[in-house]
């Protein structure tokens, strides 16, 4: 298997304790946690390690190129997230403004070793609007792409591929999930 994965994250240290029979998808998951990036495998079949960024976009979603409107699902706020660690050492990261209740999101990975793990887990946290879309279809498009999304109220939110599917049948057409940050 072909890796790519930037100096950046290659050089993050993470714990080295696997749980008993853990499966490859599922210690590669735990090893994308620890290291604070999302790993897949792309359409060549090579391993990729990648940072979440949502800053620049790559395709722009509208009326023009979507069949109707996406819809939308708010998936909750999460403002607190403890994090169970290397050592059964726990890690926390909250942002919780005045009169909210706390909403927590419990992690356990026996590879984290830093609290950075939970602040960037919270930070991930935020992107919390779902939109389901059903569109031309673009091909051009890779997971963790960010895209302009113009939705119903009149946003035109940056989103962060989750999945794609495209069928070709007397024409191109696509279904996409998209997440992307409430604040």
């Amino acid at each position: 298997v072909k890796l790519n994965m930037p100096d950046e994250i290659s050089a993050r240290i993470i714990g080295k304790q696997f749980p008993e029979n853990v499966s490859v998808r599922e210690a590669l998951r735990l090893i994308a946690q620890a290291a604070r990036c999302a790993c897949f495998f792309d359409c060549m079949g090579r391993l990729q390690f990648i940072e979440f960024n949502a800053d620049e976009e790559v395709d722009y979603l509208n009326n023009d190129n979507m069949a109707q409107y996406p819809k939308i699902t708010d998936t909750g706020l999460i403002n607190s997230v403890v994090v169970t660690g290397a050592g059964k050492q726990i890690y926390t990261a909250s942002n919780i403004a005045a009169g909210e209740d706390e909403r927590v999101l419990n992690i356990e990975n026996p590879l984290v070793i830093s609290r950075d793990v939970a602040a960037w887990l919270l930070d991930i946290a935020k992107y919390r609007i779902e939109y389901s879309i059903s569109d031309r279809g673009n091909p051009a498009r890779g997971l963790f792409d960010v895209v302009k999304i113009s939705d119903i109220y009149g946003e035109n939110r940056n989103g962060v591929l989750l999945s794609q599917t495209i069928t070709v049948s007397q024409g191109m057409t696509g279904t996409a999930k998209v997440v992307a940050r409430y604040e």
